[in-house]
């Protein structure tokens, strides 16, 4: 539900430049717009990228690999939610182990929006200019055919496909069309309505966090709730009890934090299990436990989030519009950081292997094969023996099975 809401929001901010931009010179400088994304958004998202790609390398199974790389790609070129949405549809992708990058689905799709909503605003003013009309009473026209089209596409497919549906952005493009409308028409509530609205819309947004779970069809009308309760919150303007709670000195930090907290806390989940079990962090996997994992993720994630904004995000972005030699130098570094994460990842994704799969399944038909006295010394159960000190399978690699993030849900053979 958090993905509706950062949707509303980034429709509602965005569009409140845009707009300003509008009013002020009659026209959007793409350019200027796209450069000042980019120098918000990729710095930190790069770096991440280039973490998850080192830490595939070091610490995950070489059977995830590929398709980690792949997503790796997809997540450089801004095309992880498509590369999603056609690995669930076909391969039942929800079944499969996630990747450190899947939460980059959603920057996908803003960066998407980010190219198509300016393109469709400029193609609207010039339209308005060209009838001699209202330039905001096309903008406001345009906007609510988003709304009702991309909705009932939403409806549509999330009911014909819903794993699709649900990494698609044009079925998303309603929610981002949404708090545009907001910034259009910036209409604030009187205080006594003010101070319900946001109270009410976080009670529906924390409603639906709670009423949903994996069985939801989503987008379709279940993201009505999360995406009407953003709205209310952003409606209710100034001087409301979330703007107060803003003004609180830690969450104001954790705001300013929390672009980078987000990148972060993904890939230290998902790789943790896998680099726990590696020197050096094997030496403090004991004292961690299952229960401590949790607490240090959530620590390491607010850590590194404050360490991307203070010297990766925060110089980058206020760098100027200008490129002197200094900003070159760090536009030069994000480009060759976003080359050798692609080149890296190509190298391994376009290697002409057997899959994995097929090399397991082959060894299983040939171990299969064998009579009981010609079986690998390490076969079973002998693999665990302790006076078996000399065990080791170097088919096997780095493979662990099963993954180490179900080990814990394993119980149907668990024993009391």
């Amino acid at each position: 539900m958090g993905v509706d809401v950062f949707f509303v929001i980034s429709g509602f901010l965005i569009g409140s430049q845009l707009f300003r931009e509008i009013e002020n010179t009659g026209n959007i400088h793409l350019l200027t717009f796209w450069k000042r994304r980019i120098r918000r958004l990729q710095p930190a998202a790069l770096l991440v990228l280039a973490f998850s790609l080192i830490g595939t390398f070091l610490w995950a199974p070489r059977g995830a690999w590929v398709g980690w790389l792949q997503e790796i790609i997809a997540s450089v070129l801004q095309l992880q939610n498509w590369l999603l949405g056609y690995n669930a549809v076909d391969y039942l992708a929800a079944g499969d182990e996630k990747s450190p990058v899947q939460h980059y689905w959603t920057l996908s799709v803003e960066e998407q929006f980010y190219v198509l909503f300016p393109l469709l605003l400029l193609a609207v003013v010039r339209l308005a200019k060209r009838l001699r009309g209202n330039t905001l009473t096309a903008i406001g026209l345009c906007l609510i055919l988003t709304v009702l089209f991309s909705l009932a596409y939403s409806l549509w497919h999330t009911a014909t496909s819903p794993s699709m549906a649900y990494f698609n952005t044009f079925a998303r493009a309603w929610e981002f069309a949404c708090g545009a409308l907001l910034a259009l028409y910036p209409r604030r509530p009187s205080a006594l309505v003010g101070s319900v609205a946001a109270p009410l819309g976080l009670s529906l947004i924390v409603a639906s966090s709670f009423s949903y779970d994996s069985g939801t069809a989503f987008p379709g009308s279940a993201a009505l709730l999360p995406v009407t309760g953003a709205m209310l919150c952003l409606w209710a303007g100034p001087g409301s009890t979330l703007q107060k709670l803003g003004n609180v000195r830690l969450v104001s930090a954790l705001g300013r934090w929390s672009y980078s907290v987000y990148l972060w806390h993904w890939p230290l989940i998902i790789l943790a299990p896998w680099a726990l079990i590696h020197w050096p962090f094997d030496l403090a996997s004991p004292y961690i436990g299952d229960n401590g994992r949790p607490v240090v993720i959530a620590f390491l994630s607010v850590l590194l989030g404050w360490l991307s904004t203070k010297f990766v995000e925060d110089p980058v972005r206020y760098s100027g519009t200008r490129l002197s030699g200094r900003n070159r130098k760090r536009f030069a570094a994000a480009g060759a950081c976003a080359l050798a994460l692609l080149c890296a990842a190509f190298t391994v994704v376009l290697q002409d292997e057997p899959s994995d799969k097929a090399i397991t399944d082959e060894q299983h038909a040939h171990v299969m094969s064998l009579p009981i006295d010609a079986l690998p010394p390490c076969f079973g159960a002998s693999a665990m023996d302790p006076n078996n000190k000399g065990c080791h399978n170097p088919a096997l690699g780095q493979s662990v099975f099963p993954v180490a993030s179900r080990i814990a849900k394993d119980d149907a053979n668990r024993q009391e």
